[in-house]
């Protein structure tokens, strides 16, 4: 591949009136976009190639925009992708109108075909953040990648969640990747760089709008399995995203929450329509692998993490208590058996890291089982 081809696609991408889905019907009906790089005009007019696609492919201006857009993503030291090369996502094809393009700061991994979405609340309530945290976390651990918007909200939660397990995690953007919006967010899109991806179909220091968001939000379903809704209104762009999940076979999934509060209404919509029932991060791996976290092959079967790939212990702890830990949260009260499954530790050895973390503040035992103190 040279950079004719990313050109090629940069020049249909930014061409008014073109568009993600006309470039699709364009490989359909060419069998792939070679053609248009080495047929006459008089040819591809020939074969049905519509005349706006032809004048773009003829504009000076486009050719001049586009190699401006590829030295600009590879100054940010960012990797274009283009539909139908290599390295791109395959699960983007699934979208009626996939991205054209794709600028990536960070990597996609093959890993990352087993990625789920955590979305919600832009204004979501501190009980809805500790959840999309304490999800995000508990999928990370397992080997799961967690995709979202970088929006406030349940969506830095669940970015925060999977940095703070040592995990993977995608943010897609309605803005350019030299961009990210909101601003106040752009040093988590840094972090989420170096141990993820952040992604956009725009142009590099394109600002966000009211009609990217949607757009954003379709890539957010296509990467993931399934979509998890933590807190949504009834107009929410996260029911957008689960709707969208929806007509590309994804499973949904919500966090049942209180009649009295206005942000269970999304989710608690989505669950009489269906939607599987969110409590942990062992629903989602139930519906999506066949396994949970209580589960004994969980760490065989998803993650196969070793030892060497575990994140430092926080100071002061060894590392079995810092791995017990690390599986509890602040709000959730976690039984032993559950702590042990998560950990893949045996009962004897939580119970001993659970005692000591006990005496030393930063864990208290209730009937329900163990949560985490402070932060």
């Amino acid at each position: 591949m040279d950079d004719r081809d990313l050109l090629l696609r940069l020049r249909l991408a930014r061409a008014r009136g073109v568009g993600p889905r006309a470039v699709l019907l364009l490989r359909e009906l060419l069998g792939s976009l070679d053609p248009l790089l080495e047929a006459s005009p008089g040819d591809l007019e020939a074969r049905g190639v519509p005349p706006r696609i032809l004048h773009a492919l003829a504009d000076p201006a486009l050719a001049r925009r586009g190699q401006a857009e590829l030295a600009r993503v590879r100054a940010l030291g960012a990797t274009l992708l283009g539909a139908g090369l290599p390295g791109y996502p395959e699960a983007l094809l699934a979208l009626h109108d996939p991205p054209v393009t794709l600028s990536v700061r960070g990597a996609i991994t093959p890993d990352d075909a087993r990625a789920v979405a955590i979305v919600g609340a832009r204004r979501a309530t501190p009980a809805g953040v500790e959840v999309a945290r304490a999800l995000a976390a508990d999928l990370a651990h397992a080997g799961v990648t967690v995709v979202s918007g970088l929006a406030r909200g349940v969506d830095r939660a669940a970015h925060e969640g999977a940095l703070a397990a040592g995990g993977r995690t995608i943010a897609v953007l309605g803005s350019g990747v030299a961009n990210p919006y909101p601003a106040q967010h752009a040093g988590l899109a840094e972090r989420i760089a170096q141990a993820g991806a952040v992604v956009s179909e725009l142009e590099p220091d394109a600002a966000p709008s009211r009609h990217t968001f949607p757009q954003r939000n379709r890539i957010v379903a296509a990467l993931s399995l399934g979509v998890v809704v933590v807190e949504a209104g009834p107009r929410s762009g996260a029911l957008i995203t689960a709707d969208l999940g929806m007509q590309l076979g994804r499973e949904l999934f919500a966090v049942p929450g209180s009649v009295l509060e206005p942000l269970s209404r999304g989710p608690n919509r989505l669950l009489r329509e269906g939607a599987h029932l969110v409590e942990s991060a062992a629903d989602v791996l139930d519906v999506l692998f066949g396994v949970g976290l209580r589960d004994d092959g969980l760490g065989a079967l998803l993650c196969e993490r070793t030892e060497d790939d575990a994140p430092p212990a926080p100071a002061g702890l060894d590392a079995v208590s810092a791995r017990v830990l690390g599986a509890l949260t602040v709000r959730e009260p976690r039984p032993l058996e559950r702590v042990a499954a998560a950990t893949t530790l045996g009962v004897d050895d939580v119970m001993t890291a659970l005692g000591r973390l006990e005496l030393a503040g930063r864990v208290r035992a209730s009937v329900a089982g163990y949560v985490k103190v402070g932060a």
